[in-house]
């Protein structure tokens, strides 16, 4: 841009400028609206890329969202599969007849609510 302002004003009895200086300003004219254009365009390759960005991040936090869902599920399950997992001599539950299927009907409709909380609370849309 310098160079074609300088170009249109140079006046020398070397160089006969007269007769391009309205083709120096006309290219002036279309560089600086080609610089314009340019500077739109990256404006909105920016705000696209922004799109982007977001769009990215929201799919992100939904697979967070589900993960923290089926963690916070499984969570008082594995507490509770621990603590019968471990070899205690003189817990009652252990001779009792139907104390392994309480445990597990226990387990699957604690799981069952947390699901179902986390339903009605809208953590699976």
């Amino acid at each position: 841009m310098f160079c074609l302002t300088t170009l249109g004003t140079v006046e020398s009895e070397f160089f006969d400028m007269t007769d391009l200086r309205e083709y120096f300003r006309d290219s002036l004219g279309h560089f600086e609206y080609t610089l314009r254009f340019i500077g739109r365009q990256q404006a909105n390759l920016s705000e696209v890329h922004q799109h982007y960005l977001l769009t990215l991040q929201g799919k992100v936090n939904k697979r967070l969202r589900l993960l923290t869902v089926i963690s916070t599920v499984f969570l008082p399950l594995t507490l509770i599969a621990r603590i019968y997992g471990m070899n205690f001599q003189y817990m009652p539950e252990l001779t009792w007849r139907y104390s392994y299927p309480v445990v597990i009907a226990a387990m699957l409709a604690l799981a069952a609510v947390l699901l179902w909380a986390f339903h009605q609370k809208g953590w699976f849309k």
